[in-house]
């Protein structure tokens, strides 16, 4: 068989080329840390690593939502406690009020309180988690209350996705809380400080009567609020497993992207030092080759 120098050189080139190749890909994994790197190292594994990113990602952002919703709702619970104990107060008041025999400067006394009740009232309808008014529904940068106790926030609250299917409301809406105007726990304190403070014996049906129908209102009130407060708290325990669930979810979309497309550290190296080795052995062969020229060969 007849054998030219271009074939030895071709043979020779093809090899170094293929040593270099082999070099520049134990490099690029020494460096990265990663067996894949493209999708012609591993088209498979590739694939299934780009899946298991998007799954990070999405579990990422569902603990960032749940991070962002879990104050407010922490804040909501606080608030809603805080109404629960002034509500307790109003109503025993109203009892005290619906007594005939109270003197004015007794009856002035519980209304004077009233109205700080009142104010307290309003000052929690404008409660803040951050720069969010947790009870102003969509209308969240805005005060919903103003000082007479008359809502502008929305009627709809906000929902966030902190999960498959898993909403959280970012707070309550005031008028779940407080009641619809005219029917609003700040109109109830009014009309039971007018009947606390006027002569029961002038009034048609007499004081006590007013303020234990004023009573009943308080009760009605008093039960939705603690129907909102533990609403809210079903919700927290709800955030609490999302946070968990995003969590895992991210352990485990790390964990398989990883064995997927990562190469152990010293393996990583061990293959840099041979692909050395073998590219320089493969230049050392082609430098010591004849010059070009005819090279007969028989078989």
């Amino acid at each position: 068989m007849r054998v030219t120098d271009s074939m030895i050189w071709g043979n020779m080139q093809r090899n170094v080329a293929s040593r270099q190749s082999d070099y520049a890909t134990a490099q690029e994994r020494a460096v990265t840390g990663k067996r894949v790197n493209a999708p012609s190292d591993d088209p498979s594994s590739y694939a299934q690593a780009r899946t298991e990113t998007g799954n990070l990602s999405r579990a990422q952002s569902y603990e960032r939502t749940v991070g962002m919703a879990k104050p407010v709702l922490e804040t909501t619970d606080s608030a809603l406690a805080t109404v629960e104990t002034i509500m307790h107060r109003i109503r025993d008041i109203a009892v005290q009020g619906a007594n005939d025999t109270l003197n004015p400067d007794d009856r002035n006394t519980l209304s004077q309180e009233l109205g700080s009740l009142r104010d307290q009232l309003v000052s929690l309808g404008n409660t803040t988690s951050g720069n969010r008014f947790i009870f102003a529904g969509y209308k969240e940068n805005a005060a919903p209350y103003d000082t007479a106790g008359l809502y502008t926030g929305d009627t709809q609250v906000q929902q966030v996705e902190v999960g498959r299917g898993v909403n959280l409301p970012l707070g309550a809406t005031g008028e779940s809380v407080f009641g619809t105007a005219g029917n609003d726990i700040f109109t109830t304190i009014t009309t039971l400080q007018a009947a606390i403070t006027s002569d029961p014996s002038a009034m048609p049906a007499g004081g006590s009567a007013v303020v234990s129908n004023l009573i009943t209102e308080i009760d009605t009130r008093f039960d939705e609020v603690r129907r909102v407060h533990s609403q809210i708290g079903i919700h927290l325990n709800a955030a609490e497993i999302a946070e968990s669930v995003a969590t895992r979810a991210q352990d485990t979309a790390t964990l398989n992207r990883s064995n997927l497309v990562d190469i152990d550290a010293a393996k990583a190296y061990t293959d840099l030092a041979m692909a050395t080795t073998a590219l320089n052995a493969a230049i050392q062969i082609a430098g010591q080759l004849p010059p070009p020229g005819l090279v007969n060969r028989s078989r």
